[in-house]
This record gives structure tokens, sequence and C-alpha cells, in this order.
């Protein structure tokens, strides 16, 4: 019961501190059009994550949350964990190689199948994720890579430091570090006209990866909406009203409103289920009653052990009296040697009590998750905090609750 309800306490309690929306806020997907979802992601001027074409001129462009795709000269956007399992948001890098695109995320490498169906998931290809160091030969946070057609060396970049890596070779070479004229590098592509390398919302065309190295002038800078992303619609915004401050603010408070309402109607959820009143679907048993029957069957191994403890102990006590006794008067055992024969028999209930701790954790947990991604599956942002919680709070509870086991 302690559980369950610090479990809903910390899930509501980060909910309620998230609830704002920031840069790249949590979007109510019913309320927008996927051409408004496209126009976002064009027209933003928050800078990219990362940016990659492959072979097939097919491009995808990653921004917190949320990943734009050409494909066929069509423009899809939606939400990275919907496209490409087991990522969530603010990836490091993303490049594109033979038919897959590889994306880094932290220390991991994670290598995906490309679909060349609108809105249709990446598949993870089997073996992955893998460590950067494993993956790419490096160390290191990484803040860009991208690879030239028809070749298999990634140019990875670290700060003002850029390595070829040679991916052919298993485990992967890589070559000194060369210096960039560039202090920080947000992402960067190579598709046949060159190499883009973005920084902040421009980027910087160069023809080639060696002219990108060796160059100490700064080319002309572009804009990445406009040019990269097929964003056209600047000046009508402005013109039309629609990039206003007042229209800005009104957006952003009727969106707060749906977030608060959105958190209270999940309150609302928590209560039921902590009184054991919430609505069930398809006669699916309650949170309680799940975790009765759990510990109906742990009752059920205490009494069945207690009976046989009765049953044998006396045969115990005679065996010890018979083999060991020293110099107790017979019919008398020493009270050590009547603890350490109980002793014995309630640690043979140890590993059925951790087998009853862990059904009940995965019961909250379940219960727990599938509330949260039922309330906020359209909200990245709630759902990713909800969760991270409850993950760290069952581990440090099922901690302790072994401990005292």
């Amino acid at each position: 019961m302690k559980l369950l309800i610090q479990t809903f306490t910390i899930c509501l309690a980060v909910s309620l501190c998230l609830a704002a929306p920031s840069h790249h806020h949590d979007q109510v997907e019913g309320d927008k059009t996927e051409a408004e979802h496209i126009e976002r992601e064009q027209c933003s001027h928050v800078h990219l994550d990362a940016i990659t074409e492959d072979d097939d001129h097919d491009l995808f462009a990653f921004r917190g949350h949320h990943y734009l795709s050409k494909i066929d000269d069509k423009y899809h956007a939606g939400t990275i964990e919907s496209a490409f399992k087991g990522l969530h948001d603010d990836i490091d890098a993303a490049f594109s190689h033979e038919e897959h695109i590889h994306i880094v995320k932290d220390d991991k490498v994670y290598v995906y199948n490309i679909s060349h169906k609108q809105g249709e998931p990446h598949t993870l290809r089997s073996g992955y994720p893998r460590s950067v160091k494993d993956a790419l030969g490096l160390e290191g946070h990484i803040d860009a890579a991208f690879i030239c057609p028809n070749v298999h060396v990634v140019h990875v970049i670290q700060g003002n430091k850029i390595y070829d890596v040679d991916i052919s070779h298993e485990p992967p070479t890589h070559t000194e570090a060369k210096t960039i004229p560039y202090k920080h590098v947000d992402t960067a592509m190579c598709n046949a006209n060159g190499v883009s390398v973005v920084v902040d919302d421009d980027f910087y065309h160069y023809q080639s990866p060696a002219i990108f190295v060796t160059a100490r002038i700064l080319p002309e800078k572009q804009d990445v909406a406009k040019e990269l992303l097929g964003c056209d619609h600047h000046v009508p915004l402005l013109e039309e009203g629609k990039a206003t401050v007042p229209l800005l603010a009104e957006r952003l408070t009727r969106e707060l409103v749906e977030h608060i309402n959105k958190i209270n109607n999940f309150n609302q959820v928590l209560s039921d289920v902590m009184r054991a009143e919430e609505d069930t679907q398809n006669s699916e048993p309650k949170v309680f009653t799940k975790m009765r029957k759990e510990f109906a069957k742990w009752k059920q191994q205490l009494d069945s052990k207690a009976v046989r403890l009765e049953e044998n102990l006396q045969d115990e006590v005679e065996e010890y009296t018979h083999n060991c006794r020293g110099k107790e008067l017979p019919g008398f055992v020493n009270y050590r040697t009547f603890e350490n024969i109980v002793k014995k028999h309630i640690q043979e209930m140890e590993e059925p009590a951790t087998e009853l701790l862990k059904d009940i954790s995965d019961i909250v947990h379940s219960c727990v998750n599938n509330m949260v991604s039922s309330h906020f599956e359209a909200c990245p942002n709630l759902l990713r905090a909800a969760k991270e919680p409850i993950e760290d709070l069952l581990e440090q509870e099922h901690g302790k609750a072994l401990e005292n086991l």
C-alpha cells in the first residue's frame, strides 16, 4: 500500500511541476492537422539536434521530441518515439548509410532500417543499441556526424575537432583529430551537393569534407528553415498576424489550460485507484483485487508452512537431542539451538517472499504506467517526466524491501 501511494504521489508531483510548456512544448495532437505539424517543424527557429539525407535523397531532421521527414518529396512530421522505438528526444547526431539511419543518443548508437513509407515506424536492427566506443571507436560526447554518398567513412565532430571513422572495419578505425573552423556545431549532413554545417538556425555549405576542414573563411550563411527544410511561410505568417506576441500568448494559455485539465483528470483517476473505485474495462480486475489475490496465495504458503513446521519441529528437536545434545538435561533444548532450527524454516520462505514483492511491484508498475500512457500519450514531456520517477521509486522501494527481507 505504501509503495502504491508513494508512486502515485511522485508521479503527480512531477506532472504538476512540468505542466507549463517550453520552447518545444507538448502539442495537443488532436487539435492540429498534419499540415500544421509539418509547418511547425519546417519553420521553427529552435536549433536542430540532427539532420541527415539517405541515398534515396530522403531527408530526416530531428528537434527535441519531434522529427520531420521528406520522403518522395512529401513531408511528414511526428514524435521521435512514434517512429524510432527506444528513442524519445534530444538526440545528439544522425547519419544515413546503406539503407540504415544511425542515431547517436548519449553514449549509445541506434541503427534503424529505413522505411520509405510516410508515417511507418523504422525498425531497430538486431544487436543495437551499441556503445559509441564499439560502434564508432570513439569516447565522449558526440556533437554531430555525417557520411557522404558511396563511402564508408563517417565524419564525427566533437567540439572543434573532427575524426574520420572507417566503419567498414570491425572494430572501426579513426584518424587523428583535425581542427574545424567552428567552436561548436549543432549538426551536419553530406549529400551529392556537398556538406551542410548547421549552427543555430543557419547553415554553411562546403563542396566537400576536405574543404570544410581546411577552410579558414566561412561561406555565406543560409537559412536552415527555408533552404533545408522547405519553409516558405516566414513573411506570410508575419503579414497575416500569425506570428504576433498576442497570438502566441493566446495559444500558450489555451494549451496550458488543456494541460491543467488533462492533469486534473489524471489526478481523479489516481484517487479512484487509491480508493479501489476505478473504472475497469473488459472485466479487468481492480488493482487492489489483483494485489489481494497475490497476498491470498502468500497466506496459503504461510499456512502450509506453519502446518509442516508443527509436524516437523518435534522430529528435528528429537533428532538434535539424539545426535548433538551436550550438557542439557533430557527433554531440554538450548534456546539458541531451537532458534537456529526455526530460523532455517523462516529462511525457506525468503524466496517466496521475494517473488511476492516482485509480483506486487509489477502490478503497481503496470497500473501506473498504463494510466500515465493513456492520459499523456500526446504529451511526450509529461509522459517521460511521469515515467522516469516511477522507475526510480520502484527500484528504490524494491531495494528497501529486499533489505528488510
